[in-house]
């Protein structure tokens, strides 16, 4: 049930987002583009159980080669990957931003220029209401300015199964056969405090512990003890 809801939500999302830019290219069209020169300008990480730390080992390990292959070959384009992988080698969590609002759910490397041609990928660790991993998402679109040229999105049930899901769906024939990933440095050292712990960072966990603390002040007393022991199961769920 959860799965479908979700899909469900992702599919709404991603039929707005298309309403709203109302330029989903096809064949044709992809032909007639003159400049043809992209850049991969952004890649976000979206989990709840993550700091940037987490972000940057989940940024290094993803397979971007085959997937950026895969696109240039599928529409005859190129694709600039360059300031990202010098952020990969470099391994500075401080040149990654978050988002969220009660909470930090995101983590999203931009690059330092916004390009009009571009590429960007978000993957996304789905939760259930138990707070165990529930599925993947994944998202690749192209866009030209404001407006969505081509995209890919879907779940898959494992986390491993996020590249070839995504190189069958864009289906240009590219595969992870000879892919063999980058190694890198140690990161340098950023706003992490810790290791992980039990599978969780100590830098979120006290975040999350101190926004406990201040949503709690606005809570009547009676409904206090209610909502931090709920927080705290879901805490020590997410962690075994």
């Amino acid at each position: 049930m959860n799965r479908t809801k979700n899909r469900t939500i992702s599919a709404i999302f991603i039929t707005l987002l298309l309403l709203l830019s109302c330029t989903v290219w096809n064949a044709r069209k992809w032909e007639e583009l003159r400049e043809r020169d992209f850049v991969f300008t952004q890649f976000k990480y979206s989990n709840l159980s993550a700091g940037k730390s987490r972000a940057l080992y989940a940024m290094r390990e993803f397979p971007l080669r085959p997937v950026l292959e895969s696109l240039r070959k599928k529409y005859a384009i190129t694709i600039d990957s360059t300031e990202f992988e010098l952020f990969l080698s470099r391994g500075d969590p401080a040149r990654i931003r978050e988002e969220g609002i009660l909470m930090t759910n995101s983590y999203v490397w931009d690059a330092s220029e916004k390009k009009d041609r571009r590429a960007e990928i978000e993957i996304k660790v789905n939760y259930g209401d138990d707070m165990r991993v529930m599925n993947y998402s994944y998202q690749v679109v192209l866009k030209t300015g404001s407006s969505v040229r081509a995209i890919y999105f879907d779940n898959v049930p494992k986390y491993e199964d996020i590249a070839p899901g995504i190189l069958a769906h864009i289906g240009s024939g590219v595969t992870m056969e000879g892919y063999e990933p980058a190694g890198y440095a140690a990161p340098t050292k950023g706003p992490d405090k810790a290791g992980p712990i039990s599978g969780r960072r100590w830098e979120t966990e006290g975040r999350i512990k101190d926004q406990l603390d201040e949503y709690m002040k606005a809570l009547t007393p009676e409904n206090r003890k209610k909502f931090t022991d709920d927080m705290k199961r879901h805490l020590d769920e997410a962690v075994k």
